[in-house]
């Protein structure tokens, strides 16, 4: 009798752990870096191969769980909050960056932009994708720009007269 009582015991714990583990229907599913990235390029009306450059990260935003993903095309820099649990785009934003585009020739006296791209790129080895403006900064003509490699985003300045590091960040 004790064994049957075990039995049923062990079956009806057994019923509740299968059907309690599987998914109901009509419940979300979370999206993926992909999805995400997927999303806003259709948000946006970007082709992929359009993009020079992306970065995506998961984040909390008054208490949602998102992905902000941020790519960019020629000089417009698109940023993007989507939701997490089921890909709503919670903030979008567009900019356009006037002084992106760079001659091939550094003024006279200046680091090419070239020049200033390999400095920045040797930094993180196996980048190769770059987002990089030449701009006056307090009084000083720097490259400013951005790297995103495996899914880390790294912030550089050089001084565009002697081609020196001046700042550095990543995250």
């Amino acid at each position: 009798m004790k064994i049957i009582i075990k039995m049923i015991l062990v079956i009806g714990i057994l019923g509740l752990l299968i059907t309690g583990c599987q998914k109901q229907s009509g419940q979300a599913e979370n999206y993926s870096e992909a999805d995400a990235v997927a999303a806003a390029l259709a948000h946006a009306q970007v082709s992929e191969s359009d993009v020079t450059a992306y970065c995506v990260k998961r984040d909390i935003e008054d208490g949602v769980e998102i992905y902000d993903v941020e790519f960019y095309v020629g000089s417009q820099e698109y940023d993007y909050e989507i939701r997490i649990s089921d890909g709503s785009i919670l903030e979008a934003d567009y900019e356009i960056e006037n002084d992106f585009r760079i001659t091939e020739k550094g003024k006279e006296g200046e680091i090419t932009p070239k020049e200033a791209e390999k400095i920045a790129l040797d930094k993180v080895p196996g980048a190769g994708m770059i987002h990089m403006e030449r701009k006056v900064d307090d009084g000083r003509v720097v490259y400013e720009g951005d790297i995103y490699h495996e899914h880390r985003e790294y912030e550089f300045k050089i001084d565009a007269s002697t081609g020196e590091m001046i700042e550095w960040k990543q995250d």
